[in-house]
């Protein structure tokens, strides 16, 4: 009596890869969800170093901060470090904003991608001050002058595990002084991307400054621990982009970003954004981006 056995093909190992790496992520995500959302204080922004939901960059300041599922540039080690898996060669961003009462940010990124690796490293150093304050007591005479910034130190790294899918993760240690007191602590961040397998869709999710409560002089408080999730579609031969995001702050309600940009000729881009709850003005962003290259 002869047995017949059919053969079964194994499933692909970067298959079990992507399927683990996703059902993880899902889990985390799962698990820290609930916390962020019933967490939410009465209040808006009553977390410390809220500075750390800052940095975006020009590109994404100008699609109204929808980047998570775009992450494509050396912005990705604050937006989501499973981009840096995608960012190409050596990219070194800087840029300035300025905000009110002169207060302003400065952040400077490095990316670097390993030539035939599936891995890519970054770097950010953000940086928050205001100019210097008047001293007074219950008279107004000066008495001197103090001064107030927030600093973080972000290095990060992002690999792509599948085909479809990218995994990455930051370290950031922060500083926070007020005059001669000042607040040391350090934070994570976990992002992923997925390509849908549909044309130009890539799908994007990351949980954004996880750590302990900080303590400053002798009270303790919540870091503003983020959830973001979105989307980005690429149409007409990659000249437009369309991103779509949601975030949810422990501190705060949740924001809808929407953002496009059109490369309107070979060097030039038009970017626009909406986001609701702006506490100052109606939430739309404008942008032009100018690609030059040095001969």
């Amino acid at each position: 009596m002869k047995m017949r056995y059919r053969k079964v093909a194994p499933l692909k190992a970067q298959s079990l890869m992507e399927r683990f790496c996703v059902a993880l992520c899902v889990s985390v995500v799962s698990f820290f969800l609930p916390w962020v959302v019933f967490a939410q204080s009465s209040e808006i922004a009553t977390s410390p170093l809220q500075f750390l939901k800052m940095g975006g960059g020009p590109r994404s300041e100008a699609m109204a901060g929808a980047y998570v599922g775009l992450a494509d540039d050396e912005n990705a080690i604050l937006l989501n470090p499973a981009g840096l898996a995608n960012v190409k060669g050596k990219r070194l961003g800087m840029f300035h904003n300025s905000y009110l009462a002169a207060v302003g940010l400065e952040s400077i990124s490095y990316t670097h991608h390993f030539e035939e690796s599936p891995a890519g490293l970054g770097a950010n150093l953000l940086f928050l001050h205001s100019p210097k304050i008047e001293r007074t007591t219950i008279t107004p005479d000066k008495i001197d002058d103090f001064s107030c910034y927030d600093a973080a130190l972000t290095l990060g790294y992002g690999r792509e595990v599948s085909p479809d899918l990218c995994l990455g993760g930051t370290l950031r240690l922060i500083r926070e002084k007020l005059d001669d007191k000042q607040a040391d602590t350090a934070c994570f961040d976990v992002g992923l991307l997925l390509k849908t397998g549909y044309p130009g869709l890539s799908l994007g999710m990351g949980l954004f400054n996880i750590g302990k409560q900080v303590k400053f002089i002798s009270k303790n408080e919540d870091l503003p621990i983020t959830l973001r999730g979105g989307a980005s579609l690429s149409l007409l031969k990659d000249t437009l982009i369309i991103s779509s995001q949601i975030d949810k702050s422990i501190d705060s309600s949740v924001t809808a970003r929407l953002g496009i940009e059109h490369k309107a000729l070979e060097s030039v881009y038009l970017r626009a954004g909406y986001s609701n709850g702006q506490d100052i003005g109606s939430g739309i962003s404008l942008g032009l981006g100018i690609n030059m290259r040095m001969s």
